[in-house]
């Protein structure tokens, strides 16, 4: 026997079937954006596109939205943002490097997660990856970019429309704090 729990508005919020497991139809949202080109500029990076494969899941739920390199939610919560990055560092650029910044006032963003990559002694590539959990309390004011850092002439962080070199993922995780 499946339970399901119907909202006073007529709108579906949970349901459990008959093997125990839990729809959480209305709670659940995922959007991820991928690199599209890549990006040599220690600035807030603009080229996000979507998914182009059949199996790859850009969207659950209502999605993040994107415009000049400013992501928007679509509504309040504790958000994990991830940002996967592929990127290559030339000789005598120590690092190469992307950072997870946000703002609660709707301009101001502080850089809250960076990592990055590099060799001082030769050309590398390697692997990014950046967790940060933002509390979206307010879906006007706080809002998240991804920053290019520490990039020299010739070192870049890789992006195509093949597949998916560098993306960032936002997934939210239970209501706002």
């Amino acid at each position: 026997m499946a339970l399901t729990k119907i909202t006073n508005d007529g709108v579906k919020g949970l349901s459990i079937d008959s093997n125990g497991l839990v729809d959480f139809t209305n709670s659940v949202y995922i959007s991820r954006f991928r690199l599209t080109s890549n990006w040599t500029t220690n600035d807030t990076i603009t080229a996000w596109g979507g998914y182009n494969r059949s199996k790859q899941v850009q969207t659950i739920g209502t999605a993040v939205t994107v415009s000049s390199g400013i992501f928007t939610f679509p509504a309040t919560g504790i958000w994990k943002v991830t940002v996967q990055a592929r990127v290559l560092s030339v000789s005598g650029d120590s690092t190469v490097g992307c950072a997870i910044s946000a703002t609660d006032d709707n301009s101001t963003y502080t850089d809250y997660g960076f990592t990055s990559e590099g060799d001082a002694s030769g050309t590398s590539t390697g692997s990014l990856f950046a967790e940060e959990f933002i509390n979206v309390d307010n879906v006007s004011n706080v809002k998240v970019l991804i920053k290019g850092q520490s990039i020299s002439s010739g070192s870049l962080i890789y992006g195509t429309t093949d597949d998916t070199r560098t993306q960032v993922v936002f997934e939210r995780i239970t209501v706002s704090q």
